[in-house]
């Protein structure tokens, strides 16, 4: 492009801003504007997942593991009174629970299989995972037995 067609072209340009009065803004008038926050579309943030885990959730009762078909320990409910060490137990809502309150006195350990095997976590005496989907993602809505201190 020659000299003539940039200033032609620049001209031009500037003549449009000028039009009915208005004008480039000067460089102080600009603000930068920050990017937009990061929205959570869905689910509890990761400050209500660690408070959930730590307080016994009112439905469940002293000295019982309790397992929750929703999260936030909700839905329907399998309550159990700790056995002896080693004893493997069934869940009762097979493939279903999404939440834990551990408040047995022992500790306990989840498997997603029958016998106690497969994919396995532990949770300690008084805690609890009320988000599993979070907090446990590949066995929430799969755990099928569970073993009593261990």
């Amino acid at each position: 492009m020659t000299i003539f067609k940039r200033v032609a072209v620049a001209l031009a340009a500037s003549s449009l801003l000028l039009v009915g009065g208005l004008s480039a803004p000067a460089q102080a008038d600009l603000v930068p504007i920050a990017p937009p926050a990061a929205v959570q579309t869905e689910g509890p943030t990761a400050q209500e997942v660690a408070r959930a885990a730590a307080v016994k959730p009112a439905s469940c009762g002293d000295l019982l593991l309790c397992l929750y078909t929703d999260n936030s320990y909700g839905g329907r409910r399998q309550d159990q009174y700790a056995r002896a060490n080693g004893t493997c137990d069934g869940v009762l809502y097979n493939d279903q629970v999404s939440s834990i309150w551990n408040g047995s006195g022992k500790s306990v350990r989840f498997y997603n299989d029958a016998g106690c095997t497969g994919q396995a976590f532990s949770l300690a005496n008084g805690t609890g995972s009320a988000y599993m989907t979070i907090t446990h993602p590949t066995q929430s809505d799969e755990l099928t037995s569970f073993k009593w201190g261990a």
